[in-house]
């Protein structure tokens, strides 16, 4: 995480995850040392606004930089409809997205409403653009807490193909901003912690095999909300490896 502050880490794929890290923790400062992370999923990510960009142009897969969102209007009805999803209403962690909570059958229920008011698929898709980042700035606001909201970070990591979305990067800041009340001078991406976000699945699961053979949690319950923390992972040796000993108890 950050030298001082909290980051709000991002990851965007159909769906969305965030992640609270604490700041490096201070040796010798007890108060540092028991920061643990915590995390939720908001809600959404691109996959209703992917199947809208293909009912607008069934040759295409995604919006191009968001050119198609930056063209059109958000409908704010439909936004305040949206936001009444029952997924939204959830006020206790842990909140986990799953299969049932956003179907393709659920997209095609607010395409249909949507063209009803006789909103057009561009204005759709401007509105699913604002959900996705509103949703998640509303989620940091209402879980992150003390760390998080009233200008206590400015510290905001993005990753995910949306990276290249620079109207999505553009609405998620400002609505950062608003939900955190704080001045976020851009939003941040795996290359400023020097990391590829082609490879970053590479690093993470080199760190989880490297915490399980250190027999260190690598799963706590403040993100997954697991009963209890967890060394996630199996080590299974090969003819290179002459022993193997793991201690008994993890840190």
């Amino acid at each position: 995480a950050g030298e001082k502050k909290w980051r709000v880490t991002i990851n965007i794929g159909g769906t969305s995850s965030v992640t609270f890290c604490p700041p490096w923790p201070t040796k010798g400062d007890a108060e540092s040392e028991k920061m643990i992370p915590g995390g939720l999923d908001p809600g959404l990510g691109v996959f209703f606004m992917d199947l809208t960009v293909r009912a607008i142009d069934p040759s295409l897969e995604y919006d191009d930089d968001g050119k198609m969102a930056r063209s059109g209007k958000v409908n704010e009805e439909l936004l305040e409809e949206f936001l009444k999803n029952k997924y939204y209403q959830q006020s206790e962690l842990p909140i986990g997205v799953g299969p049932d909570d956003f179907p393709e059958t659920l997209w095609k229920e607010w395409h249909e409403l949507a063209q009803s008011k006789g909103v057009s698929d561009i204005d759709l898709l401007t509105t699913f653009t604002e959900l996705t980042a509103k949703q998640i700035a509303m989620a940091c606001k209402r879980f992150g807490g003390e760390h998080i909201i009233n200008g206590a970070t400015d510290d905001v990591l993005l990753r995910g193909g949306v990276c290249n979305n620079s109207y999505f990067v553009e609405r998620l800041k400002a609505n950062f901003e608003e939900q955190l009340d704080t001045k976020i001078d851009r939003i941040k991406t795996l290359d400023d912690l020097g990391i590829d976000e082609d490879s970053w699945e590479n690093a993470m699961y080199a760190m989880f095999g490297y915490l399980c053979y250190n027999n260190v949690y690598n799963f706590v319950p403040s993100c997954t909300g697991a009963s209890r923390p967890v060394v996630g992972g199996r080590i299974a040796p090969g003819e290179n490896f002459h022993s193997i000993r793991l201690t008994e108890t993890p840190m």
